[in-house]
């Protein structure tokens, strides 16, 4: 994380968003009307690299929507716990951290109806923390959550389970009618055919490095809310272990396993952070080149559509 500013481009992008100049020349085009490259000042290959990640941690649940409950432990506690050591270990190595809660208080204190149905619930809750997650400009969001797994409603000492190991989530969808099912559906990367482009590269990416380190852990993609109103961003959601297998539980509770997981997620952060801005830069330049094709050589339309500052994906 400790790389230097280097700018070397007109065209800037920032946080899944390309943002252009007021003032700049239309592309060249092939006989065909092809865009062939942005035509400005400097090279549109140039990189932008910052000098410290920014990253957003959002500790699922709170003390309203507490998630499961096993033994007297809440899945909200945990998750804020394990985001504050994980917080304190990335800004010492000088990442800038931002989290949605630093409490148990929830984001949407003000009962705000913010999904446009009848009742204040939990997706209103989540609506409120997409909307703070979109509005910093970061290189990648973690959300924190532990998973449970229940065969009958109330899990009781005597009823721990086989579900068990490390998940971790990003926004992929077979097809749109998954989005209209209202249950969760989980997808392998490959049978993905609608996804976040860079989302799916990050998670895999994290997947192997943490299986190498001897880490059990699945890589899916998921139509959960918390990943689909996100996903304009790179955003993954990890599921640490599961509090219905006895195993993990103690793995939860366990300060050395907590340390263990928090330095494996700092040190992939350290050692891919120019690889999660050159996939966030990428994806964002590619759809943005994708998008602005259409004018063909009508530069004066071509430049009305830059002026709107950015699209975002």
């Amino acid at each position: 994380m400790k790389n230097k500013l280097r700018i070397a481009s007109t065209v800037v992008i920032i946080a899944g968003s390309a943002i252009f100049p007021p003032k700049i020349i239309a592309p060249d085009s092939d006989e065909n009307s092809n865009i062939i490259y942005l035509a400005s000042d400097v090279a549109l290959e140039s990189k932008l690299k910052a000098e410290n990640a920014a990253i957003i941690i959002d500790p699922g649940h709170d003390n309203k929507y507490m998630g499961c409950h096993v033994n007297g432990i809440k899945e909200e506690v945990l998750n804020l716990e394990f985001s504050k050591k994980m917080k304190k270990s990335l800004e010492e190595d000088g990442a800038k951290i931002y989290m949605t809660r630093n409490s148990g208080t929830r984001l949407n204190v003000k009962n705000l109806n913010l999904d446009d149905e009848k009742q204040v619930d939990v997706k209103d809750e989540l609506v409120a923390r997409a909307n703070y997650i979109n509005s910093i400009p970061s290189d990648f969001t973690l959300i924190i959550h532990n998973n449970a797994y229940f065969p009958s409603k109330v899990i009781k000492e005597t009823e721990w389970n086989g579900a068990n190991g490390t998940e971790i989530y990003f926004f992929g969808i077979k097809n749109l009618k998954q989005l209209k099912d209202k249950k969760l559906n989980y997808n392998e990367p490959k049978d993905c055919k609608i996804y976040s482009e860079s989302s799916k590269l990050v998670a895999e990416k994290l997947g192997q490095y943490l299986s190498e380190q001897e880490i059990k852990v699945s890589v899916l993609g998921s139509d959960m809310k918390d990943l689909e109103l996100n996903s304009n961003k790179t955003i993954l959601l990890i599921e640490l272990r599961y509090m219905t297998n006895k195993s993990n539980f103690n793995d939860i509770k366990n300060i050395q396993w907590q340390n263990k997981i928090i330095n494996l997620l700092t040190s992939f952060s350290n050692d891919n952070i120019d690889y999660i801005k050159k996939v966030n830069h990428d994806y964002a330049l590619k759809k943005n080149l994708y998008y602005i094709t259409a004018p063909k050589k009508d530069s004066s339309n071509l430049e009305k559509m830059m002026n709107k500052d950015y699209w975002r994906i």
